[in-house]
């Protein structure tokens, strides 16, 4: 297990990850943290609370389009889909040490 320190807005998070995980945990920080710049410009007077919820939800409806695209190509999806979605919730909650 490897520890990785991530900043985003203005908070230092400090994450448990699995050998191996650290450069996809890098990028998917990174992604967000492109979102929330998104959205900071183009509303700048909100709050960081409301940026990052604005931020979490324009991700989760990206993951939930991609999801119902793939669903209707291969119905056996949705069971996968919501397995690997419980499994990464999991591991996200236990990598978190805050």
């Amino acid at each position: 297990m490897n520890k990785l320190s991530i900043d985003i807005l203005g908070q230092k998070i400090d994450l448990v990850v699995k050998d191996g995980e650290i450069e996809d945990l890098k990028k998917i920080s990174a992604y967000y943290k492109r979102k929330i710049d998104e959205i900071s410009t183009h509303y700048p007077n909100k709050t960081s609370s409301e940026i990052s919820i604005l931020a979490g939800l324009m991700i989760t409806e990206e993951f939930y389009s991609l999801i119902n695209r793939k669903r209707t190509l291969n119905p056996e999806f949705d069971v996968k889909a919501d397995s690997l979605i419980n499994q990464a919730i999991k591991e996200l909650e236990k990598s978190l040490t805050i």
